[in-house]
């Protein structure tokens, strides 16, 4: 399977087994300098990871279709306005033949960068 995993953490690929990982193909994008000094377990994973420099808006240094699927966890809100993250939606559909995108959802009461209940809520000075 080729995955592509658009901001991808190799935290997150260290949790699946390795011998899932082994039958994968897996290259995660990220933005310059994301992947650089890593610890040492996840250092390890360079050998089977191909990490990906890139903009999630501006997949076209890949084909159409050309991923088995494309997952997006919780990057989609960070890459700029609303166009943009539509920008980034598209290029997604249009590489992967499958998706999976995670976003925090704004209903949940836990804050999700900050993990402090309802401060979301508030007003943005606060």
């Amino acid at each position: 399977m080729n995955v592509l995993d658009i901001g991808g953490s190799l935290v997150f690929w260290l949790s699946v087994p390795e011998i899932t990982r082994n039958k994968c193909s897996i290259h995660t994008l990220n933005l310059p300098g994301v992947l650089e000094n890593l610890p040492p377990e996840e250092e390890s994973l360079r050998k089977t990871v191909n990490m990906i420099t890139g903009d999630a808006r501006d997949l076209s240094m890949f084909a159409d279709q050309s991923f088995d699927i494309v997952i997006c966890n919780s990057v989609i809100e960070h890459v700029g306005n609303w166009l943009d993250m539509r920008k980034a939606a598209n290029e997604a559909r249009r590489v992967g033949k499958r998706g999976w995108f995670q976003a925090p959802a704004f209903e949940f009461p836990l804050e999700q960068h900050f993990l402090l209940p309802f401060i979301h809520w508030l007003a943005d000075p606060l």
